[in-house]
């Protein structure tokens, strides 16, 4: 093929790439169709270029078939991200379909949005590896591959999560160009991610990254010449369990076995833990790059042996693998160990063959320029970290200086808060103590009208009077009464004489019942007097005893504030706390508690 009708060849594909990026592929057949046959908008084409249209024309009838098995731009728009990932990994790991696998991939990564939950985050994070394991084992475009990783990067940064994969998958394009052009400096900081990566992955016991930054640090310090240093982390990993379908980790193992075997120069016992590497790791996709590397190894190491013909039976089915898994930077390696092994072998015809395919590929792959993209990459992608960490110091200063505003006029408010109850709480405090004091008093006035209860009779005439002059509302509501003026104050006084006895009517069983048995007088009748004279019922008449019986303890027995406010309401004959607070607060006009207090400073202050 001359080099004008190749570059007609490759116009016309990139037309068709182009036009299959949208729309059905019957109307990208037809679109196809119709630049094939009608005139280029170029110069004059060559003699050959007639032919190449027919030529492209049939491959593309051939290939049609291929093409429409596949899912539309369309079709894959209309996908959620999970379709869209799952379909990504169908089309790259099952069927072997990179192209459509990449377009799922990107479709993905281009839902990503900071509102989305953190499920959905996650998956497009798996978008962007999904991403890089195309662009890196099929494109071998280095540039690409490191942008889905940033993206990860970024979607981990937003939901506040390491990713081991990241520093793993960074590692492996670094590696990868420092194979490709013998450069330590980039293999150094290979080895620098995959020890991040593992002690990351160790933390979150990622398994899968574990394994993966394993493999790599043995090859990257293999290829240092610092394989002794993996001491610390061998023992690490050699702690973890290896079940069944562990097939990286027993290859991990014995890979380790292997290097160490040739690090002490044991070339023909390091070949046999290789050769057991080939046999129990099968060379489907998920495990082809393990099959090939063990071929590479065991290659290499015939070729220290001088066994030329072994290391090239080895390189000839690495090279088999290698075009069938899609591994082009794989094809890099095979091609430049070859050309060394035919050189040392003095067989220099095909030495330079060899080399000529390395060179050739190594320039498709543009991996020097890569290798720039990627540096200014990096560089641009931390300017743009330090960027966003000013502009978050700035916006947390502001926030600083919000907040502390808010504080100062927050303080201030709670200060003219405070202030006011204080002020409140002293007038309060005062109420509570002239209500104790005048609780205090009643106390003291009751204490002196009993010791004048032998004048009996006297009191009956009050009473008498007091019963001649009642009001109409009385009279009436006690209209049916049998008892008349005298009985009244005849019943009052027993009444009077039976509570005289604490005790009596300390006791919770006390009642209107009882209160009658020991007067002598009906229940009727005694709740007729209560209601006449003290303008209540009875259970109101009895809380009053109980509370002036409260108080005066208070008063006259420390032991008794020693108790809790259940005990106190026991001991003057309240089966519940709340009635007795109640009940107290009807009487002194203050709750218990708050008696007590203002009790014990008037007895701290009579004390000094």
């Amino acid at each position: 093929m001359g080099i004008m009708g190749f570059d007609v060849f490759s116009l016309s594909l990139q037309r068709l790439l182009a036009v299959t990026r949208g729309g059905t592929m019957f109307a990208t057949f037809l679109h196809f169709v119709a630049e094939m046959l009608l005139p280029l908008e170029t110069e004059p084409l060559p003699f050959n270029a007639s032919m190449m249209k027919i030529v492209v024309s049939i491959l593309f009838a051939l290939l049609w078939p291929f093409l429409c098995h596949g899912q539309s731009y369309e079709q894959m728009s209309r996908m959620d991200i999970k379709d869209l990932v799952g379909l990504g990994e169908r089309r790259l790991l099952e069927e072997n379909k990179p192209d459509q696998a990449l377009m799922a991939f990107t479709l993905a990564m281009g839902r990503y949005r900071r509102n989305l939950d953190e499920g959905d985050k996650q998956l497009c994070m798996k978008a962007c590896y999904g991403a890089w394991l195309v662009y890196f084992n099929h494109f071998c475009n280095y540039q690409k591959a490191f942008e889905s990783i940033m993206t990860a990067r970024d979607i981990a940064d937003d939901i506040h999560q390491d990713q081991p994969k990241v520093y793993l998958l960074a590692g492996n394009i670094y590696q990868t160009i420092s194979e490709q052009n013998n450069d330590s400096r980039l293999m150094r900081r290979a080895y620098t991610y995959y020890n991040k990566a593992f002690d990351m992955a160790l933390v979150s016991n990622d398994r899968s990254s574990i394994d993966i930054c394993f493999s790599n640090l043995l090859a990257a310090a293999h290829s240092l010449d610092c394989i002794d240093k993996l001491g610390s982390v061998w023992r690490a990993y050699s702690t973890l369990s290896v079940g069944r379908g562990d097939v990286r980790r027993r290859y991990n193992h014995s890979a380790y076995r292997m290097y160490t075997l040739w690090h002490d120069r044991k070339l023909r016992a390091a070949i046999g833990e290789v050769e057991g590497q080939i046999r129990s790791t099968p060379a489907d996709a998920e495990h082809a790059r393990l099959v090939v590397n063990a071929l590479l190894n065991k290659g290499r190491l015939l070729f220290e042996l001088r066994l030329t013909a072994g290391a090239l039976s080895e390189l000839r089915k690495a090279q088999q693998l290698s075009d069938r898994a899609g591994l082009k930077d794989a094809l890099l390696e095979i091609y430049e160990l070859r050309a060394r092994i035919l050189q040392a072998a003095h067989q220099t015809k095909e030495a330079n063959e060899s080399y000529n395919h390395y060179l050739k590929l190594k320039d498709s792959l543009y991996i020097s320029r890569q290798l720039s993209n990627i540096d200014e990459m990096q560089f641009g992608y931390d300017l743009k970290k330090k960027d966003e960490k000013l502009r978050m110091e700035q916006a947390h200063r502001q926030r600083l200086f919000v907040l502390a505003v808010t504080l100062v006029a927050i303080t201030l408010v709670l200060a003219v808060m405070l202030l006011i109850i204080k002020r409140k709480n002293s007038e309060l405090r005062e109420s509570n103590r002239q209500l104790y004091l005048k609780s205090v008093a009643q106390l003291k006035s009751e204490a002196n009208e009993r010791v004048v209860t032998h004048k009996y009779e006297q009191e009956i005439n009050d009473l008498q009077r007091h019963f001649a002059t009642d009001s109409d509302h009385t009279r009436q509501r006690y209209k049916g009464s049998g008892l008349s003026d005298c009985d009244k104050g005849q019943v009052l006084a027993r009444i009077k004489k039976v509570m005289e006895d604490v005790d009596e009517y300390c006791s919770p069983e006390f009642s209107v019942l009882r209160l009658s048995a020991l007067a002598g007088y009906k229940p009727k009748d005694i709740s007729e007097v209560i209601h006449d004279f003290y303008n209540c019922n009875f259970n109101a008449f009895l809380n009053e005893y109980r509370i002036r019986e409260a108080c005066r303890r208070v008063a006259e027995d420390s032991s008794f504030t020693r108790l809790t406010i259940q005990g106190m309401a026991n001991s003057v004959g309240f089966k519940s706390r709340s009635a007795f607070i109640a009940a107290f607060k009807k009487f002194a006009g203050l709750p218990p508690s708050e008696y007590i207090k203002i009790s014990a400073q008037d007895r701290q202050q009579a004390e000094c």
